[in-house]
């Protein structure tokens, strides 16, 4: 993006991510139009469409956008929905934000001064699978907001925490419910999890982690040749096991994979396991994603 901005030669600027599209072909001179008679915001804010799957869904970003509620909190805007005046964004996002570089960048220039509007204007259909919606890149995510809020709104440092926390909890609520959806949908059009597997020739797997997803996750490679050989959970409280069920401190089966269904902990699971197997760690949140892909 950065690189971009140099290249760019336009009076404004705006970032379409791989997997997304404007909303129409009509979109570029509704918004320029717009631009012109609102005497050229420094910024221009529309709405867009969130693709997941099949289903889309429309984010009206005039319910409850005002900067000043959301921003301390730790909240953006989605930068497909964003125009921005080439020189606002002379100097470029902040790299030291892999994920949230560009809520780095609005909340900067919103503390500026910097002239923002709304247009009631569907700008682009979003891709939510990109690498900020990744539940395995959530807690990354929360971080980069963390240290962004109290960097700008010092009066949010005893609160962000909490906000931080609640917004956690919600994400993970639905991103469960999601992925339990999805392999109900897959199940629907006849699409098992485990023809991943033998796509990727992985033959003998564990699961780590036994709530929901992982409980689904064994149901669906009982009757197939991938062998579960055992479950791996900090919570032994599980009864009537079908496999056998470890400690995460356990020894380890020699398996193909690992399969890690606590999607928000991926990455912290990996690096627990990494150095005690030669395994492959895969995360259900992927194998469920690219099983849709194919579709």
């Amino acid at each position: 993006m950065n690189r971009g901005i140099t290249k760019a030669s336009g009076d404004y600027i705006y970032f379409l991510n791989a997997g997304d599209v404007f909303y129409d072909k009509d979109v570029l001179y509704k918004a320029s139009e717009y631009i012109i008679t609102a005497d050229k915001p420094d910024i221009l804010i529309g709405n867009y469409i969130e693709k997941r799957h099949e289903i889309s869904k429309i984010v009206h970003m005039e319910e409850g956008w005002d900067l000043r509620e959301i921003l301390p909190k730790g909240r953006g805007v989605c930068h497909q929905a964003v125009f921005a005046k080439a020189a606002c964004l002379q100097g470029g996002f902040n790299e030291e934000y892999r994920i949230v570089a560009d809520y780095d960048w609005l909340c900067r220039k919103f503390l500026s001064g910097c002239r923002i509007e709304w247009i009631d204007l569907i700008i682009s259909e979003y891709d939510i699978y990109g690498v900020s919606s990744l539940a395995k890149n959530w807690v990354e995510t929360k971080e980069e907001r963390r240290r962004i809020v109290k960097a700008y709104f010092p009066d949010m440092e005893e609160k962000i925490d909490d906000e931080l926390a609640f917004q956690y909890g919600q994400a993970k609520n639905q991103k469960m419910q999601e992925y339990l959806s999805d392999i109900l949908a897959l199940k629907q059009r006849h699409i098992s999890l485990r023809q991943f597997f033998k796509e990727h020739s992985l033959y003998e797997i564990s699961i780590y982690g036994f709530q929901y997803l992982g409980q689904r996750l064994l149901e669906e490679l009982e009757v197939s040749d991938i062998k579960v050989t055992c479950v791996i959970d900090r919570d032994h409280s599980f009864q009537n096991m079908k496999v056998p069920l470890k400690h995460a401190e356990d020894e380890l089966d020699a398996v193909d994979a690992i399969v890690v269904t606590p999607i928000f902990e991926f990455y912290s699971i990996k690096q627990e396991l990494q150095d005690r197997t030669q395994a492959e760690i895969i995360s259900i949140e992927d194998i469920i994603n690219s099983m849709y892909s194919d579709i």
